[in-house]
């Protein structure tokens, strides 16, 4: 945190300094972050088409679609757990199950 003092501004321009300041410190550590993300994604993705090709000579597709959303709801399930999240998980899909059967039964 830097500290200017001017006082031959007075007060309240020396106020707007100090938070300008800190504001541009913020800002460098999120684009700093954001840039660590972004490279990240790229990475990631760039590993997708070798996987999905070395996958397939050994899965039939089905098999590989099954293997990956066992992976993605195990995933999913994990993160809410440690963020404390798992109840919103539980209400967002057992009620769009219940509301979706509701409308089912009723066209039928």
């Amino acid at each position: 945190m830097h500290w200017i003092n001017v006082q031959s501004l007075g007060d309240s321009r020396s106020v707007s300094i100090q938070i300008q300041l800190n504001k541009t410190k913020h800002t460098m550590i999120n684009e700093r972050r954001a840039l660590g993300f972004g490279i990240a994604a790229v990475m990631l993705w760039s590993t997708v088409a070798t996987a999905f090709k070395l996958t397939l000579q050994e899965f039939t597709p089905i098999q590989m679609l099954t293997v990956a959303s066992f992976v993605s709801a195990l995933t999913l399930f994990v993160l809410c757990y440690f963020q404390g999240k798992i109840n919103q998980i539980v209400t967002t899909f057992f009620l769009i199950h219940f509301i979706s059967s509701s409308l089912v039964s009723l066209t039928l």
